[in-house]
């Protein structure tokens, strides 16, 4: 290799590296990078490169260090003004197999998912789906044995919602119903009393009181 080859690869592995995370710094944004791959049994001990973390607007996440290399730009070759612009582990997370499906994960397992059929699907990692699907449908399906509750976060605000199917058997119980004679001595309805007539509501389903 020619002396002026070796003086631009130098150049470059300062200006464009691929480096691991070591630690976090003190304030947001700032992170320190091993500045690359050592054998620390022949000695080597390199010193963690302060380097500010860039990420798109309105996203933020702070990655995690066990595993995680970054891309490291150095700015007119000054190492003080490095940044890192994506890093990534490849090893953790969902792995999408179809193009433009993005999805975003987090260390507990929750997922968003884009999907190709329009639809844009909410998992959390305590078996919560939330599908608003292509059609425009929105579905709220809680974990088995807890509940979908709307309007307030206090359970003394909550009420069960009705069905129009519960509903309807109440109606059609109403509608049915025949008066006694005029004039004959009666008491209370058999038929219009609970627990005949009484309206419970869905088991897990909970909307807001007006």
């Amino acid at each position: 290799m020619s002396a002026e080859r070796s003086q631009v690869l130098q150049w470059a592995a300062r200006l464009v590296k691929l480096s691991t995370l070591a630690k976090w710094g003190q304030k947001w944004g700032i992170v320190y990078a091993d500045p690359c791959a050592s054998d620390r049994k022949l000695g080597h001990n390199p010193t963690p490169q302060q380097v500010r973390m860039y990420q798109w607007q309105g996203f933020r996440v702070r990655p995690k260090l066990q595993g995680t290399q970054g891309v490291v730009l150095a700015p007119r070759a000054g190492g003080s003004n490095a940044v890192m612009v994506a890093c990534d582990d490849l090893t953790t997370g969902p792995q999408p197999a179809d193009e433009l499906e993005p999805v975003i994960y987090d260390a507990a397992g929750s997922t968003i998912t884009f999907d190709k059929s329009g639809s844009v699907e909410i998992k959390t990692a305590g078996g919560a789906t939330a599908l608003l699907d292509a059609d425009g449908s929105i579905w709220l399906v809680p974990k088995a044995g807890q509940n979908v509750k709307a309007g307030a976060f206090t359970n003394a605000q909550l009420d069960n919602i009705v069905t129009r199917t519960e509903l309807q058997l109440a109606l059609d119980l109403i509608a049915g119903h025949i008066h006694p004679v005029s004039g004959a001595s009666t008491g209370a309805s058999p038929t219009l009393t609970p627990p005949a007539l009484d309206i419970s509501g869905s088991p897990n389903c909970y909307a807001k009181r007006p």
